[in-house]
């Protein structure tokens, strides 16, 4: 869909420019009646049922560290009705080229680490899990602070299983054991976990299974931290728990907050 057509779909608001365009649907930038920069997303095709997910999960939650929905409908576009969300723009970059560009500062970690806690901390409170946490579904802000992006795949209690084809929904080399073996009754230590392997490769460089689920899901105790990362031996202790092979052993997004109180800056 080209930007006229959307705006024509999208009356609402001023969509200034084309994003991206592809099978998951059309993105574009623009702004919505308040003036607040907004990234509208139509939902087309085999992700519609994915996008409607992220509708509802995203309408329950309204923190700093998870991206705010702002809008959300049906519109008629070409023939069909398709869902659509309006999303705040977020200024910064996405971790994942940070770090393969090697442009994020280590010394920012802990702000990043805590703020992303926090987030996870506000979906649980929703029965939210994330079920994908990855540096390519987080976007750094200038400031440093982390935001949580694409809650597709995120579970919350009381919501239909989502049809993801085989396997487990998320991201190979990102999953917790137990998400990765199938388990269905997931809780926010599963997104710890995720969150720790993510912090892993922002203070180490390098992912700490080299991406293998396999030995990440057989793993009988979590991988080295201190010694490795370029921070402290309080952080490298406290990701090495996030990391734990037993949910029952790894903190809570709060905890994780409070360990990294003395270290934000």
């Amino acid at each position: 869909m080209d930007i006229a057509e959307a705006r024509n779909c999208l009356p609402q608001y001023q969509l200034a420019q084309t994003l991206r365009a592809g099978a998951q649907g059309d993105v574009f930038r623009g702004n919505a009646p308040d003036g607040r920069d907004i990234v509208v997303k139509i939902i087309s095709g085999a992700w519609v049922q994915r996008g409607e997910r992220e509708i509802r999960a995203l309408a329950l939650v309204n923190h700093p560290a998870v991206v705010r929905l702002v809008g959300h409908g049906m519109v008629d576009c070409a023939g069909n009705r398709l869902p659509f969300m309006a999303t705040e723009f977020i200024e910064g970059e996405d971790l994942r080229y940070q770090l393969d560009t090697a442009t994020f500062h280590t010394a920012a970690a802990p702000r990043l680490v805590s703020s992303l806690a926090e987030g996870l901390d506000a979906i649980w409170a929703q029965q939210i899990v994330h079920r994908d946490i990855k540096p390519a579904n987080i976007m750094v802000r200038p400031d440093g602070r982390g935001v949580l992006l694409d809650l597709g795949v995120a579970r919350c209690l009381g919501m239909t299983t989502l049809t993801v084809g085989t396997g487990s929904p998320g991201t190979l080399g990102y999953l917790s054991p137990e998400q990765a073996r199938g388990v269905r009754n997931l809780t926010t230590k599963s997104d710890v976990y995720s969150l720790g392997v993510t912090a892993y490769e922002a203070v180490v460089g390098d992912h700490p299974f080299g991406r293998d689920q396999i030995l990440m899901m057989n793993a009988s105790r979590p991988p080295t931290v201190r010694g490795r990362a370029r921070c402290s031996n309080a952080m490298a202790d406290l990701i090495a728990a996030m990391m734990e092979p037993l949910p029952a052993m790894r903190p809570m997004p709060r905890e994780v907050v409070t360990a990294l109180a003395g270290e934000v800056t």
